[in-house]
């Protein structure tokens, strides 16, 4: 048996005309308020939710045998997710991570232990929303603003 890897195929993604001077300025601008505001590269937040699979799978590639006709994908419409919220600093600090599960109850919560400066909450469908961004506010960045203010 032999086995290739097989590429699947996406439509392109499509940029404005004007991108890189579009970006440009957006990051002339944010280097600007910096400045005249004088705020330290580890008070700067990046954050983003992604969706993360209970089941991993790739929508693009799988393994199969060389010369096969059809090439099916093991997984793909699991859509079964958490919502995972990832946060790091311009100084490179990246803070404990929020993981958003599916339910109504505290029992919908894992039985797995995490890190215990992590932040494990629940919504009914997984989704980010205000109420889960206030507590992860509340519980982590605030904490870490005032850690680092002392610095």
């Amino acid at each position: 048996m032999q086995f290739v890897k097989r590429q699947g195929t996406t439509k392109a993604k499509v940029r404005p005309s004007d991108f890189q001077a579009l970006q440009s300025q957006f990051l002339d601008d944010i280097r600007t308020v910096i400045m005249f505001e004088d705020i330290p590269t580890k008070l700067i937040l990046n954050w983003d939710h992604t969706g993360l699979n209970y089941v991993p799978s790739s929508s693009s590639w799988t393994m199969e045998m060389k010369g096969s006709q059809k090439v099916p994908i093991t997984a793909i419409d699991d859509k079964r997710q958490l919502t995972a919220v990832f946060v790091c600093s311009l100084a490179g600090d990246f803070l404990p991570p929020q993981l958003i599960y599916s339910g109504k109850t505290p029992g919908c919560l894992p039985k797995a232990t995490f890190l215990p400066d992590w932040h494990i909450t629940y919504t009914h469908n997984h989704w980010a929303n205000e109420e889960s961004m206030m507590d992860y506010v509340q519980s982590i960045l605030f904490p870490y603003q005032a850690t680092r203010k002392q610095l």
